[in-house]
């Protein structure tokens, strides 16, 4: 099914499809992918403010050297993710971006 990119409106992506590669092949080569994938999302505990900051801005070190960080993000506000790191943003960095695009900020 084709819709149309949250932040570029000119832009139709295919769903399960992302720069060129299905959603099990972008997968198979993300960096999140692994021992550490954990930090990616919030513990079943209650987390501290400093020790998410500090999960947060670590999973985004690793997105920022993610060969398929642009497909996982497209694949995340494609799908309206509302939990964790996603292509190097929060659930809440994605909202805002999604929101600013649909208020045309």
């Amino acid at each position: 099914m084709a819709v149309r990119h949250p932040l570029n409106a000119s832009r139709v992506i295919e769903l399960g499809r992302s720069g060129g590669l299905d959603r099990s092949e972008w997968q198979d080569k993300a960096a999140c992918k692994g021992p550490n994938h954990a930090i990616f999302f919030p513990p079943s505990r209650l987390e501290r403010r400093i020790d998410k900051r500090r999960r947060e801005a670590r999973a985004k070190e690793i997105c920022e050297q993610c060969p398929v960080l642009r497909q996982c993000r497209d694949y995340a506000l494609n799908i309206g993710e509302q939990h964790g790191i996603w292509g190097g943003l929060t659930a809440k960095e994605r909202k805002e971006l999604v929101l600013a695009a649909n208020t045309g900020a």
